[in-house]
């Protein structure tokens, strides 16, 4: 049965977003995964998903970021392009490398995720699943930042970037969000701001 191109057209674009936001709500299932799953000994997956050949790069611009100087900002810029706004002055990313808070979140954010290896295992695994159901699906890059905590937009998740903002995953026992709005809100609460270092 043949359809009219405009109606095809609309057909693909309509599979296009379902299959966008499937993959964004799998981007978060995968961080509760990762806090509730990583105490058992080795979860069940079937052979026909773990032999789905997945390559996924990570990238930790949150290091990247960290180890700097300000005059070597420019080569980062060209790297991340799509990470430094044009509205946005050197001047701003320069202070950032210094300003003393935003150390301490970078600090603090190496002493939890010293090895992103066993978190990108999970996300490896993640897109096997996905490609299993949906053997089309694009397999993005995961870039880790900083976010200033900001927990609405911990993830970002489009067609060829993963963007995960690891300082949202500190722990609610964390002082970023033990003293201010992220311990009050119910969205924060629970194991899914907690890494496990353990997590194979």
């Amino acid at each position: 049965m043949s359809c009219k191109n405009s109606t095809c057209a609309l057909k693909k674009k309509a599979l296009k977003g379902f299959v966008g936001l499937v993959l964004r709500s799998f981007a978060i299932i995968i961080l509760l995964i990762l806090t509730y799953q990583c105490g058992d000994p080795q979860p069940k997956v079937s052979e026909e998903v773990l032999e789905i050949p997945v390559t996924l790069q990570v990238d930790r611009f949150d290091l990247e970021f960290d180890r700097t100087r300000p005059e070597e900002l420019s080569q980062l810029q060209k790297k991340y392009s799509f990470l430094f706004p044009d509205e946005v002055p050197d001047s701003i990313w320069a202070v950032k490398l210094s300003d003393t808070l935003q150390q301490h979140i970078r600090r603090e954010v190496q002493k939890a995720f010293p090895d992103f290896g066993p978190y990108q295992t999970a996300l490896e695994l993640l897109f096997k699943h996905i490609r299993y159901y949906f053997p089309d699906a694009s397999v993005p890059r995961v870039i880790t930042l900083t976010t200033n905590v900001d927990y609405q937009n911990r993830i970002i998740l489009t067609d060829t970037l993963l963007l995960m903002g690891l300082d949202n995953y500190l722990g609610p026992d964390h002082e970023f969000c033990s003293n201010g709005l992220l311990r009050e809100n119910p969205i924060y609460e629970g194991s899914l701001t907690t890494p496990d270092p353990g997590c194979c």
